[in-house]
């Protein structure tokens, strides 16, 4: 069958709609790229799926087409479906409620991409801002607000932030400063900076992570963000202490108009944002310099002493966000009734030939269930997002590091090297696995034993 969609472009003025047909089974690729990024609501579904049978298809087929992609491309188009033909959907028996899954995942997705809620969360952009504005987080501590430190951090580079950090120190001996390099993301400004100052500032109500961008050695520009996350412990209208800390997300931007620098949001200046979670599932991440980054053994206690407190959080929830949305926490189908089945399928696929006999195999199986810590309450549960292959412009992602790179996952593990990277790759193959669809995420979205009669 045939899936046919018009593109209508409208203003408050003139609505124009285009006289041509997009085919979107002939030529996916070019009609993926035409409307990727363009608000759903403005896409007009031609026809749509009529029978339950059909509706499969068409799942399966846009599913491929998302999942090749590692879950970037066909966003657009696939919530356009599942919105306009809704009633279609319903008359179905049963069809509504087999597509739940597919529907939050998408309608989380394509969340960002709509105007006014680029940062992802479920309250609009405006009211999120306003909210943190009003809680007093758009704003730096004055301290870290003074015209002599924010022009010094602008004309300093590397090495020179010692001086800094002892300023800062300064301040309140509460707080902990450390300069160092990231090894994976450079500042979402013109700078492309590599270069870090973060300064933790607990309170009684909330403890903040404030993280400026520095410009490099090489770099012509100063960095423009102010990356802040905040950790609320009680709750600032009750004061009641909260069951789970509560965080905020939010890029502050350095404005410098040949006078007084001045602070304001990110996307109330550049009027761009994206979503914090894509990286941040857990609200916190441990901090892992680049090498030889951090200039001073103060600098490294103070760097464990960040750290410690980010392991205090494992169990902080994202306001405005539900991570379920994402889809099964990675590893957790070793909890279900077919685990055993799912892993003789998944190690002929995923690389154990590489290790030197079976009880290296059952090593490797018994490091598979991540959900066991990462349960979505005592610790954040890990989705697909953190083992995607191109996560971080470096081409490693969240998972890759802990398990690969720095060897902390699992904690206290005693496994080899290769068995850390089989157990990667398994990892990786269980979550997804586009050539077949039979990834723990992919059998999710199908929800393959739902009926048009259950």
């Amino acid at each position: 069958m045939r899936h046919l969609f018009f593109l209508v472009i409208c203003s408050s003025v003139l609505c124009c709609r285009s006289a041509v047909a997009f085919d979107k089974s002939a030529a996916p690729a070019q009609v993926n790229a035409a409307i990727e990024g363009v608000d759903s609501t403005l896409l007009r579904v031609a026809q749509c799926p009529q029978t339950w049978d059909e509706w499969r298809a068409w799942r399966t087929k846009e599913l491929t087409t998302l999942a090749q992609s590692h879950y970037k491309k066909n966003i657009v188009y696939i919530s356009s479906v599942l919105k306009q033909c809704a009633a279609q959907m319903n008359q179905i028996v049963g069809g509504s409620g087999c597509f739940k899954n597919l529907n939050r995942f998408i309608n989380r997705l394509d969340l960002s991409k709509r105007p006014g809620h680029l940062l992802g969360f479920d309250m609009p952009d405006s009211e999120y801002l306003d909210l943190l504005s009003s809680r007093g987080y758009l704003s730096l501590p004055p301290n870290l607000a003074r015209q002599e430190l924010l022009a010094d951090i602008d004309n300093t580079r590397s090495v020179d932030f010692a001086k800094i950090e002892d300023k800062i120190r300064s301040y309140d001996p509460k707080w902990r400063v450390f300069y160092y390099k990231s090894r994976n993301l450079s500042t979402p400004d013109d700078s492309q900076a590599m270069g870090r100052l973060l300064v933790y500032v607990p309170g009684d109500v909330s403890d903040r992570f404030i993280q400026f961008g520095v410009s490099d050695a090489d770099s012509s520009k100063p960095s423009e963000v102010i990356s802040q996350i905040i950790v609320e412990k009680l709750d600032p209208v009750s004061g009641n202490a909260l069951a789970n800390p509560r965080s905020y997300y939010v890029d502050l931007w350095r404005i410098r108009n040949r006078g007084p620098i001045s602070i304001t949001s990110r996307l109330q200046s550049v009027k761009t944002a994206e979503p914090c979670y894509s990286c941040h599932e857990s609200t916190l991440i441990k901090i892992k310099p680049a090498d030889h980054s951090i200039l001073s053994d103060v600098s490294s206690q103070q760097l464990a002493d960040v750290n410690s407190v980010i392991s205090r959080y494992a169990s902080a929830k994202i306001a405005e966000f539900n991570g379920d949305d994402l889809g099964p926490s990675v590893g957790s189908k070793f909890k279900t009734v077919d685990a055993a089945q799912h892993w003789q399928v998944l190690k002929q696929n995923c690389g154990v030939e590489q290790l030197k006999d079976d009880a290296s195999v059952e090593r490797v199986h018994a490091a598979m269930d991540c959900s066991r810590c990462h349960d979505g309450s005592s610790r954040a549960a890990i989705h697909y997002l953190s083992v995607l292959p191109d996560q971080f412009p470096t081409g490693s992602n969240l998972v890759k590091q802990a398990i690969i790179q720095d060897a902390v996952m699992p904690p206290k593990s005693d496994l080899t090297a290769d068995e850390n990277t089989v157990l990667y790759q398994c990892l990786s193959k269980s979550v997804s696995s586009p050539s077949d669809l039979s990834g723990e995420l992919e059998r999710w979205l199908l929800q393959s034993d739902c009926t048009s009669d259950t």
